[in-house]
């Protein structure tokens, strides 16, 4: 990561990163309306990067984080981010999507990107690589499989929400 060029925002999270307070004030502080797990991070940085704040990578800055959960409970967590959270960020920032990876969501039903969105959602891709992750997680599991699965809980949750509607 270089420490000269400004971080995308979306690698703003805020139990690991330091702004100033004319900063968080020109922007405000959290939304108050993301009231469950998720997307108040993103939320923020988003603003910030919308004011103009460039985020930079500190290495030398630590950031030890002591609560940790197991894969099961994250999962249920992505979804209560993807249920709760992601309609009100995307009420307020529809841009936002691409971020999410949930772009394709509106895409033409026979259009590669949408038909490649529900193959990466389907029970033949996302049964196998839950399974793998959860008898493997004490052992070997390559990140790519966490990023996968905190996407589909969370891709999941927000198109249950979108059926309901």
């Amino acid at each position: 990561m270089d420490e000269e060029k400004p971080m995308h925002f979306k690698c703003f999270v805020t139990g690991n990163s330091s702004v100033r307070r004319s900063s968080l004030s020109r922007v405000g502080f959290f939304d108050e309306d993301l009231t469950a797990y998720g997307g108040e991070d993103l939320e923020l940085g988003y603003r910030l990067h919308l004011a103009g704040v460039p985020l930079y990578y500190a290495p030398e800055a630590l950031s030890h984080h002591h609560h940790l959960r197991a894969f099961e409970p994250l999962c249920r967590l992505m979804q209560t981010y993807g249920k709760q959270s992601i309609p009100i960020l995307l009420r307020k920032h529809p841009e936002l999507d691409k971020v999410l990876r949930l772009d394709a969501i509106g895409a033409a039903a026979l259009s590669p990107r949408h038909l490649a969105f529900r193959l990466a959602l389907s029970p033949l891709i996302h049964y196998p690589i839950r399974w793998l992750t959860r008898w493997f997680v004490e052992y070997y599991v390559p990140g790519l499989f966490f990023s996968y699965l905190f996407w589909s809980s969370r891709t999941r949750g927000y198109l249950q929400t979108l059926q309901t509607r």
